[in-house]
């Protein structure tokens, strides 16, 4: 016969794991409620971050996807300031109200807002979260006052825009977690009768139960923390709490694989964009190694490895003025700008951007180069122009005034020089009319607006037509012109006018530069593709270090020689902007003390 202690240590120690059963099952049961209230509110994150991605990048895009989106168990709506519903997905039945929603407001004080409603009535629980996010809009450009343009550019280059705030809410109902909470009360009741039985033998029953998914788990966890999210979790077990909680790793395994690939497009298409970009980019680690170059900044900076990620930036590059700008921007963590001349055969003029990466401390750098050569060479180019055309502008101008200050001091009166003095100002100001009437017709040719007709041209009329006033200043000269026709029937699918300034360009160059006794030769021919001119002389020639540049504006080989001939130094710039223009092309060759030859090819007339 059992004693009345036994019986109650045996009571005392029923009540004890009776009620150490039910503190555990209940202690379970609202940690499963936790995490599944944390799983539900993870899912709503990830669809907010989703949609932020569309409504901050395409805010019209973002906007439709909300009014359509599909899963009926999460409501999504976007608020302006104002607090009126811009977009909503259509399981939201109420919307003028939103805006007065706890979490709501707190998203528009402090960025972020969570609330989470218990169940009232017939409205069951939910959890609303809100995120204010901001887009950016053009703004309407702003009219100079004194062009009357609109200005479209800020202090940087960059457009103007306006920044607009809105509120992403993103919320489900919570209603499963009652019923399951009502689930877990049953088994709760069930086990403190089944402890009734026998205390022990449904002690270890449970916990055999409760202990046996949880290596499983476990090992479930370690095989996701690995990166492998093609395992499946199968615990094995029918209780509810178990089956839930399998059920939410699965969703969290399948929103991590998700996740992983939307991150792995986006670092495609980031990747994609970077290598198509004409400016280089490169990006440094806090410890100075490269994490990544574009394929420009390898090509700009003449690295030698193709996959330079991993290397340090002073071993990959020896430019001190870069070296020196990001040091710079390193030690006082702002940005810094430089511009240098690349080294090696084909140098370049790189403009250089360093911007530390936001952080604290700063995890890096990111270093934009820009191939500002043609641009650099536009500027020496237009230096150069402007000062050629002042000097050749000042040089007659100076002339005729000397002469007139000569004749109007008294040389008027002496009849011997004063017909010299006046014909010296004519020839002065024929040559400026000269270099007026050049400057006027290269600016139209290289204008906008500058048009060619073209049409089916014979190439033997406009040669006879534009060489005929050329012959008397050839005998002039003492200077022999003859005009040759290779091929018979020539034509040129081209403008007229402007191969009869071709033409005059290149004859008169000819005849300017050929001394007394030598010869100008005009020839001319063609063929089913191309026709062409080809003017030859037996002048002075071009050196072939001056072969190059002798079509820019106003270059001259010898310029006190051209002054005397009274060349412009515009004439062969205005017949390469011309054959350009016919979708032709220019050859030169030419021998210092033999001559010069020159060749024009254009498309021949189909007709």
């Amino acid at each position: 016969m059992e004693s009345p202690s036994y019986r109650r240590v045996l009571l005392l120690t029923f009540v004890l794991y009776t009620s150490v059963a039910i503190g555990v099952v209940y202690w379970v049961g609202m940690r499963l409620r936790k995490d599944w209230v944390d799983t539900i509110e993870a899912d709503l994150h990830g669809t907010e971050k989703q949609l932020l991605i569309v409504l901050e990048q395409q805010p019209e895009l973002g906007l439709l996807q909300v009014d359509q989106f599909p899963t009926p168990s999460i409501r999504v709506a976007v608020l302006d300031e104002r607090g009126e519903t811009l977009a909503a997905s259509p399981n939201v039945l109420v919307r003028d109200a939103l805006g007065e929603r706890p979490d709501v407001r707190e998203a528009w004080r402090d960025g972020r807002g969570r609330f989470v409603r218990q169940a009232d009535g017939d409205a069951p629980a939910s959890i609303a979260i809100s995120r204010r996010f901001t887009i950016i809009k053009p703004r309407p450009p702003e009219l100079d006052s004194e062009n009357a343009e609109p200005s479209t550019t800020d202090v940087d280059g960059l457009e103007e825009r306006a920044a607009e705030s809105r509120v992403l809410r993103v919320s489900t109902n919570l209603d499963n977690l009652d019923r399951h909470i009502v689930t877990l009360r049953w088994y709760i009741a069930s086990a403190a009768g089944l402890l009734g039985v026998g205390i022990f033998w449904s002690f270890g029953s449970i916990a055999q139960a409760v202990l046996a998914p949880l290596p499983r788990l476990v090992r479930f966890a370690r095989s996701l923390a690995e990166g492998n999210l093609d395992v499946t979790l199968d615990l094995e077990t029918r209780q509810a709490e178990w089956t839930s909680l399998s059920n939410a790793f699965d969703q969290m395994r399948l929103l991590l694989g998700t996740r992983e690939q939307t991150l792995r497009d986006y670092g495609h298409r980031l990747e994609t964009t970077l290598a198509s970009m004409a400016e280089g980019v490169i990006a440094v680690a806090g410890d100075g190694t490269v994490a990544f170059a574009n394929a420009a900044a390898i090509r700009l900076l003449s690295i030698t490895q193709t996959n330079p990620a991993g290397k340090r930036l002073y071993d990959l590059v020896r430019l001190p003025q870069l070296i020196e700008a990001y040091e710079q921007s390193v030690a006082r963590v702002q940005s810094a700008k430089a511009e240098f001349e690349t080294l090696g055969a084909s140098r370049r003029v790189l403009s250089l951007r360093v911007d530390p990466i936001p952080g604290a401390p700063s995890p890096g750098s990111v270093l934009v180069l820009r191939d500002v050569t043609e641009i650099r060479q536009l500027e020496t180019m237009r230096r150069d122009f402007v000062a050629n055309v002042s000097h050749e502008l000042k040089t007659p101008l100076s002339a005729i005034k000397a002469y007139a200050e000569t004749l109007r001091m008294g040389a008027w009166d002496d009849l011997e020089n004063r017909p010299r003095f006046v014909d010296e100002i004519e020839t002065q100001a024929e040559r400026l009319y000269s270099l007026i009437l050049d400057l006027i017709q290269l600016a139209r040719i290289e204008s906008e607006d500058f048009t060619i007709v073209k049409e089916p041209v014979d190439l033997g009329e406009i040669i006879e037509e534009a060489i005929a006033p050329f012959l008397r200043v050839a005998r002039s000269h003492q200077v022999e012109l003859e005009v040759i026709h290779v091929d018979d029937g020539v034509h040129a699918y081209s403008d007229p006018d402007s191969l009869v300034t071709i033409i005059d360009n290149l004859v008169s160059n000819a005849i300017r530069y050929t001394k007394a006794g030598g010869q100008v030769t005009l020839r001319y021919g063609g063929d089913e593709t191309n026709a062409w001119i080809e003017v030859a002389d037996t002048g002075i020639g071009i050196a072939p270090e001056h072969q190059t540049r002798v079509f820019e504006r106003f270059y001259r080989v010898d310029r006190a020689r051209s002054r005397d001939v009274g060349g412009t130094g515009l004439g062969l710039s205005i017949v390469k902007h011309l054959s350009q223009a016919l979708d032709g092309s220019i050859e030169l060759s030419s021998k210092v003390g033999v001559g010069t030859r020159i060749r024009v090819v254009l498309p021949a007339s189909k007709q």
